[in-house]
């Protein structure tokens, strides 16, 4: 903070650092979440391709695996789409503070 800055403009030169800072971790957390939706996805595959006419009853391990990778797949996927919706609004909202100088 310089001098003859008034304390809106401080605050808002502070809040647009914090807030490229914390743009550019959410962009991290897509990116990794969406590798890890990928290698899910993979794992997935490998099992269809493994048993194209279902998992039979008596694989109960690879049923089990198969049912926890479907709902680790559901919770990235909807990690990845609330992390991409933050980031989208955060930088509608960037934009709108820095057009105001």
């Amino acid at each position: 903070m310089g001098q003859g800055m008034t304390r809106e403009q401080a605050t808002q030169q502070v809040a647009k650092t914090i807030s490229a800072d914390y743009m550019k971790s959410q962009q991290t957390d897509v990116e990794e979440t969406a590798t890890n939706l990928t290698d899910v996805n993979s794992q997935l595959q490998t099992i269809r391709d493994l048993y194209p006419q279902g998992i039979p009853s008596g694989k109960k391990d690879v049923m089990e695996k198969y049912q926890n990778l479907l709902k680790l797949e559901t919770e990235l996927r909807n990690n990845k789409f609330q992390s991409e919706d933050f980031v989208s609004v955060a930088k509608i909202e960037t934009l709108k503070i820095n057009s105001k100088h």
